[in-house]
């Protein structure tokens, strides 16, 4: 019994520590306030991870009005987003209607697995023994043979606290709900350089038909098309030292998954994962920043949408 009632309370932990996702409205301001009558809009969502934030919809909206376009853009974006967990959320996201969903993929939603099996091994007792949560974590991973910080993230108390706080008082900002967009600095080349530069790794791109997230990712845009929604494509930008980890072959595969998406959905796909990598509009080597001087990603999703709006 203990077991069971133990295994009851993990699910209904991690179900809601990703609650918001699945109760989301663009309607929504908290259980506190009336809640408005639903109007028929003409909505587009955007979705992906944290890299796909920076874009500024505000912006793409006044836009939209001033030249006569009558839609509402609405950034879904979400810290570590992957088509596997995505996939979760999109029966409710068809309920709410979009006429289109722009999908940012990028190339860490298909990078290789680790091998778990040996990487528990790869740390000697000293270095778990300075950091305790390291060991839990590749021990649990060894178990599963699977990332246990995908399963469990390793900051659920952020994740439970945005549940809360979007139940309670709705977002922080309605058209950015699950990342507060809060304007942040640019910081030059060498500064990303110093600090991030003994962090970066790429493990490659798994080409394997069997890869999850691959599998994940056809069967979203199945969905949404089933549904009558549109569905378009970009891939977000990184910085040039982002690069220094990734060779030509990982690009031309993650190229190829693209093209070969595009053509098996009769999908759009911008590219724009190589686009800015040496411009100075980073502030680090994942994201735009969220800075008046580096509006060219919003701009160019917006003369992107644009066109595909007048076809």
């Amino acid at each position: 019994m203990l077991g069971i009632a133990c295994f009851i309370t993990s699910g209904l932990f991690y179900f809601s520590m990703d609650l918001y996702l699945y109760i989301y409205d663009p309607n929504w301001n908290g259980v506190f306030s009336e809640k408005e009558s639903q109007i028929d809009r003409n909505l587009i969502f955007l979705l992906g991870a944290s890299n796909v934030y920076s874009i500024d919809v505000d912006n793409i909206s006044k836009e939209f009005t001033v030249n006569g376009v009558d839609y509402e853009v609405y950034d879904l974006a979400d810290m570590s987003d992957i088509p596997t967990r995505r996939i979760n959320s999109v029966t409710h996201l068809i309920e709410l209607s979009p006429k289109i969903v722009v999908y940012g993929i990028s190339m860490t939603d298909f990078e290789k697995p680790i091998d778990y099996q040996n990487r528990f091994f790869e740390y000697n007792f000293w270095e778990y023994a300075k950091e305790p949560n390291e060991f839990f974590r590749n021990l649990f991973s060894y178990l599963i043979d699977s990332d246990f910080s995908e399963k469990f993230p390793t900051a659920p108390k952020d994740r439970m606290i945005q549940s809360i706080k979007y139940i309670i008082r709705g977002p922080d900002y309605p058209t950015h709900p699950f990342i507060n967009y809060n304007k942040n600095e640019i910081l030059p080349q060498d500064e990303i350089d110093t600090i991030y530069k003994q962090k970066m790794d790429f493990r490659g791109i798994d080409t394997d038909d069997r890869n999850d997230e691959l599998i994940a990712l056809n069967k979203i845009i199945k969905k949404f098309q089933a549904n009558g929604i549109k569905v378009l494509i970009f891939t977000p930008p990184y910085n040039e030292l982002f690069f220094e980890s990734v060779n030509q072959k990982d690009l031309n595969s993650f190229n190829a998954i693209m093209e070969e998406i595009s053509e098996k959905h009769d999908i759009d796909v911008l590219y724009l994962h190589e686009r800015y990598a040496e411009k100075e509009i980073w502030r680090d080597p994942y994201h735009v920043a969220i800075n008046d001087e580096a509006m060219i990603y919003t701009d160019d999703i917006k003369t992107w949408l644009m066109a595909e709006l007048k076809e």
